[in-house]
């Protein structure tokens, strides 16, 4: 077979492709048309490889805040729209002394960007000094929580208990509807190999008895993680007053050269 003859197929789109392979084989031996599909396949594999190394690469500018230097990032692109922006720079030796870049992610859909937003902060402003939930319920595991703990510290015992009546309603675990069933199962499955009922139960039972004495358990932890949300939200507040905000380095029209 002479691969030169299909160059151009690493172009199509998927269900072109299909069609392509049907007109050409039809009607397809199954032997010979497997034979070519995975040749073909095969090559069109290795040009989409090559396809995703193939990155644009772009540089913005700002002005920095004292006037004499820059503010910059760079950005790359590729031909299936993706793109990634990199941490800014500050190109100034005077706002470097003084300042910092900071980032905070957000939410927000794959076609609106990366959800990152990046800040020019005074090296000299205070961290957040306010109550914490790490503090008030420090981990003895290093964050690495088993089956038991994950579902204590995120979930009421009344959820809990729900949860538990629907398992013993059921015989399968595809049929459960509780958000928290579901979760249950795939966490079950991930840790235990399985996701049988029958399993399932006695687990979740030996949560909710020991749910309790359980120290950080959710419902210890929710006044904390509100009075943390509370003031981590006035110390943002203040802080933004100080800050500068670089979103016009994504709407800027003329680059500084």
């Amino acid at each position: 077979m002479n691969i030169d003859e299909y160059s151009d197929v690493y172009k199509m789109k998927y269900s072109q492709f299909c069609k392509y392979l049907q007109h050409k084989y039809s009607p397809p031996q199954k032997a010979y048309f497997n034979d070519k599909f995975d040749t073909i396949t095969s090559y069109q594999r290795k040009a989409v490889s090559y396809r995703k190394m193939s990155w644009e690469y772009d540089i913005r500018k700002i002005k920095c805040p004292c006037g004499n230097g820059f503010i910059s990032q760079e950005s790359r692109s590729d031909d299936w729209g993706r793109t990634e922006n990199y941490v800014p720079t500050i190109e100034c030796p005077e706002c470097s002394q003084k300042y910092k870049i900071e980032t905070e992610q957000h939410f927000c859909y794959k076609w609106d960007g990366d959800g990152i937003s990046y800040y020019i902060t005074p090296k000299d402003y205070p961290e957040y000094a306010g109550i914490t939930e790490d503090a008030q319920f420090p981990s003895a595991t290093l964050n690495v929580l088993d089956f038991a703990e994950w579902f204590t510290e995120r979930y009421t015992k009344a959820q809990l208990q729900s949860s538990l009546a629907e398992f013993q309603e059921n015989k399968s675990s595809s049929k459960v509807s509780l958000g928290l069933s579901k979760e249950l199962v795939k966490e079950h499955k991930l840790k235990y190999r399985n996701a049988k009922v029958s399993e399932i139960i006695p687990h979740l039972q030996e949560i909710i008895d020991g749910y309790d004495s359980y120290f950080g358990n959710f419902e210890q932890r929710k006044p904390i993680r509100d009075e943390e949300m509370r003031e981590r939200k006035i110390y943002t507040d203040e802080k933004r007053k100080h800050q500068i905000g670089l979103q016009e380095l994504y709407n800027y029209t003329d680059k500084v050269d």
